[in-house]
């Protein structure tokens, strides 16, 4: 069976189960479709533990327990990057944290706590580029004690990081809006880097407007294929809306379609390099001259055997 194949067979089954009360449109921010991830069941939830203190109304009125975020602290889990650095983890699907030599925290489209370095606290910053649940956790996003960016455009400023959301659109027609919609780009601008974290953009191409308001960009962390908002291999969107950038790392996600031919594909048009470190440093001497594919995460050392993918910085 194929990979593709299984994955209409999951949603299919997924949204018969569903069907009295999760509508599968992209549009729904209240109730947020299933896109398939990696390691992941749809079916189950990453573990969280509530909070006696934290309490959220429930559909009937009535209190319910909100969860709190917590996660394994972890022994190298960093404080801050070095001077002129930044530290970047990618943890799947796509959640980054992203340290600064301030040590400013920012997370992005948090899917599972338990990857994260550690729990987070009220100096961190929390992006959430839309409403799918491989992306954002409701109530995991209520309760987290730092400042969020949820679903809006807008500018907020965190020690040495400044962030700036735009709208944008999960899938072709989704209207733009400064709230409520359906995918939104977020622009890092930290340590003379200037990082992008697209979601899962489904526009044929970035706007004239979404293009003046990232302007340059160093990184471009965004979805390879990803059916939800026809990328796929044949039409190539996930690359074209990169190339529109050109930055000079591109950090793929959602690599779902054909994975075998999508890391040809992408190969053929960038050279592809790889690192298996847990926290990447960069800095814009690190970068390379000209635009490079770089594979991170768990699937790493997989991709870059399949795509001949070269060790980054090596």
């Amino acid at each position: 069976m194929s990979r593709l194949f299984a994955a209409f067979v999951l949603f299919a089954l997924v949204g018969a189960a569903c069907s009295a009360g999760q509508p599968a449109s992209s549009k729904d921010v209240a109730g947020p479709t299933i896109e398939r991830t990696p390691g992941l069941n749809p079916m189950t939830a990453p573990t969280l533990t509530a909070s006696p203190s934290s309490v959220a109304a429930s559909s009937g009125g009535s209190p319910a327990p909100v969860q709190s975020p917590t996660t394994a602290p972890s022994p190298t889990a960093p404080t801050a990057a070095s001077p002129g650095s930044v530290l970047i983890a990618y943890e799947d699907t796509a959640q980054v944290e992203v340290v600064s030599p301030g040590g400013q925290r920012v997370l992005i489209d948090v899917w599972n706590p338990d990857l994260l370095s550690r729990a987070p606290v009220a100096a961190d910053v929390l992006l959430t580029t839309h409403s799918h649940d491989d992306h954002f956790l409701a109530q995991w996003v209520a309760a987290f004690p730092g400042q969020t960016i949820t679903f809006r455009s807008g500018h907020l400023v965190a020690r040495d990081v400044t962030i700036t959301s735009i709208a944008a659109a999960h899938n072709v027609g989704d209207p733009l809006l400064e709230s409520g919609g359906t995918n939104y780009l977020f622009l890092i601008d930290v340590a003379g880097l200037r990082i992008a974290h697209l979601g899962d953009l489904g526009q044929d191409r970035l706007s004239a407007t979404q293009l003046k308001a990232l302007g340059r960009v160093d990184v471009v962390i965004s979805q390879l294929t990803n059916h939800f908002s026809d990328a796929t291999l044949a039409n190539r969107k996930g690359i074209h809306l990169v190339a529109q950038l050109k930055p000079r790392l591109f950090i793929p996600t959602h690599i779902l379609e054909d994975t075998v031919a999508e890391l040809h594909d992408v190969a053929s048009v960038w050279p592809p390099a790889y690192s298996t470190a847990r926290w990447l440093t960069l800095s814009r001497g690190t970068l390379p001259a000209s635009t490079q594919v770089l594979f991170l995460g768990t699937d790493a050392p997989t991709y870059a055997k399949l795509s001949s993918a070269s060790p980054f910085g090596g």
